[in-house]
Formats: C-alpha cells, sequence, structure tokens
C-alpha cells in the first residue's frame, strides 16, 4: 500500500487523485479481509473440531435415505412438497420435520424445529428442550460452537469420515432446533 502512495507521489498524481485511489484500494482490501474471516468461521469450525462417529437418525430417518421408498412414502405420503430452493428441494413433513433432499431424492438434511411434534428426537434421545449439559453427556466434548445469523447459539458435531454434521441450537440452556446435515449444505 505505501509503495502505491509512493509511486503515485512521484509520479506527481495530484493529491486528490492519489486519495481516491488510496481508497478504493482500502475498500478492496478490506472486502477481501472480510470475505476470508466469513469463510474461515464457519469451515475452520469443521477443520478443527475433532471428529465423532454420528451414526444418528431423526424420527427414524437418516441422510441420504430416498423419499421415493416404499418405506419413506408408507409412512409420508407423497405430496409433501413445499416451495423449491435453489439446488434443493425441502419437504414439511406430517410431524413437522423438515428434510431437505438433493436432486437424486436422497434426504441431505433432516431439521427438528418449534413447529416439530415434541416427542421427535435423535437417535441419542435429544429433543427440543433437551440441556446442553445433557447433548454432551450424550455425544461428548469434541464439538464446535458458533452463533448462527441471528445470533443464537449453536453447539456442533462434525463426522468426518461420513461427510456429516449435527447441530443444537440453544437459548438459555435448552434446545430450540437440530440439525442433521451433509457438510456440503453449508
Amino acid at each position: 500500500m505505501i509503495l502505491i502512495i509512493l509511486i503515485l507521489v512521484k509520479e506527481n498524481v495530484n493529491r486528490k487523485k492519489t486519495f481516491k485511489i488510496v481508497i478504493v484500494i482500502l475498500i478492496l482490501i478490506s472486502c477481501v479481509l472480510i470475505g476470508i474471516n466469513q469463510y474461515q468461521k464457519r469451515s475452520s469450525k469443521f477443520l478443527f473440531t475433532k471428529s465423532t462417529n454420528l451414526v444418528e437418525n431423526i424420527s427414524g430417518l437418516q441422510l441420504y435415505d430416498n423419499i421415493e421408498s416404499k418405506e419413506f412414502i408408507k409412512k409420508y405420503g407423497v405430496n409433501i412438497k413445499s416451495p423449491d430452493y435453489v439446488g434443493y428441494d425441502y419437504y414439511n413433513l406430517s410431524d413437522g420435520l423438515l428434510i431437505a433432499t438433493n436432486k437424486q431424492k436422497q434426504i441431505i438434511s433432516i431439521m427438528i424445529n418449534d413447529k416439530s411434534k415434541s416427542t421427535l428426537k435423535t437417535g441419542k434421545g435429544i429433543k427440543l428442550e433437551s440441556s446442553v449439559d445433557n447433548i454432551i453427556k450424550l455425544y461428548g466434548k469434541d464439538y464446535y460452537k458458533r452463533l448462527d445469523d441471528i445470533g443464537l447459539p449453536v453447539i456442533g458435531y462434525v463426522d468426518k469420515k461420513r461427510g456429516i454434521n449435527l447441530e443444537f441450537f440453544y437459548y438459555q440452556n435448552k434446545v430450540k432446533e437440530v440439525r442433521y446435515t451433509i457438510n456440503s449444505m453449508q
């Protein structure tokens, strides 16, 4: 940066023009640094967290289950599609689960939220209103913490071998949402 200013001064570029060029360069550098910082926040959580073996299901559903299978159709039917999002199809299931599928109709995300039945739980028994202490007791200490887009704290587990993660969104030490997702959805 200093080198650019020295060159501009040496070339007798007027001060107004030099100032404008310096401001534009500073803005570009700031944008790049902010972008790198935002990327690293989420991806570094996965990178630096020890892997946890997540052989998991939510309400009997597992990632990569096909929604066109006989078992799925028997339990949930076929007319469940909700509005499309870019790249994924989302479905609201009868028990309140929200799932996302890829183009091959495989489940790539399963979510329990406040619209879900209160009886829904993870394979290890975590459901809405479970405590964070209970999560750590059942899933272990190899987790990451982050804040979601609106500032809600999240505790998450990564299974690097399977390329999946399990996140628990909580408020006042109580689970408010659960997301079981393939890592590439992040």
